[in-house]
């Protein structure tokens, strides 16, 4: 069972090991699973969040990085300490390039990883997002009622750009901007839901995330929103999830709650 956590100003919560937890901030309530591959202590999904010192600012990371063991727990720890250097920008572009210029340092084009990054601003409902090589969120639309995937645009057809971070130093990363309202969900997830095999051995794949996720009940608590989708991907395709790859998801929900 998860348990709920309300965040104080300028904390940083998260890591590479197991998490299943609530969150709530201004204006939204979120969860965090994750599952390292086959039980472990620790994996390659990373997961932070992060709230400002006025607290109308909420980051939340999810980065899954090629290898394990020491390497990504060093990783992890300076995803950290760059969390905390930009806890206060409300702009994250600066935060994206700043994780591009920390998997370069490695020097290796065999550890890389891909990453999504989500900032909220409280006061305006806005919603950045930015995606580095990373497996598309799924958005859902309170308006409309109806789910879809979040591509992100492109500031610049001609330059490489939103490519996973640590393969090349000069990348740019594209800063989507939305506008939520009350209700509305954003999921983010590891491959491991999309690449997780079925009963006649194809992978699940984008399309059938998106018809099991469709019949979820937003009615519920991000967390049980998060359980749900695990257990459909489990009935249908006969696997479980996280006994051949780390799982993460996260979902956050739109409220009506302000920053006092």
């Amino acid at each position: 069972m998860s348990t709920d956590d309300k965040f104080s100003c300028m904390e940083i919560w998260g890591g590479n090991k197991p998490i299943d937890k609530n969150f709530q901030t201004p204006g939204l309530e979120f969860s965090i699973f994750s599952q390292p591959c086959a039980n472990a202590k620790a994996g390659g999904d990373v997961t932070y969040t992060s709230q400002c010192a006025s607290g109308r600012i909420t980051r939340i990371v999810l980065a899954d990085v090629s290898g394990h063991g020491e390497l990504v727990s060093k990783t992890a720890s300076d995803l950290r300490d760059l969390m905390r250097k930009y806890i206060n920008y409300i702009k994250q572009s600066e935060f994206v390039e700043s994780m591009n210029h920390k998997f370069n340092l490695l020097q290796t084009n065999e550890y890389f990883a891909t990453a999504v990054v989500l900032t909220y601003f409280q006061p305006t409902r806005i919603l950045q997002l930015s995606n580095a090589g990373h497996p598309p969120p799924l958005y859902y639309s309170s308006a409309t009622g109806l789910w879809s995937f979040i591509y992100q645009p492109r500031d610049n057809q001609e330059a490489m750009t939103d490519i996973p971070l640590g393969i090349l130093p000069s990348t740019c990363y594209s800063s989507g901007q939305f506008k939520l309202s009350v209700g509305d969900v954003i999921v983010t997830y590891s491959d491991a839901l999309i690449e997780c095999p079925s009963h006649d051995g194809t992978l699940l794949g984008t399309d059938g995330l998106f018809n099991l996720t469709a019949k979820l009940d937003i009615s519920q608590d991000s967390n049980s929103i998060i359980h749900a989708l695990m257990d459909r991907i489990n009935e249908s395709t006969g696997s479980q999830l996280s006994n051949s790859d780390d799982t993460t998801i996260t979902a956050l929900k739109v409220n009506e709650t302000k920053v006092s």
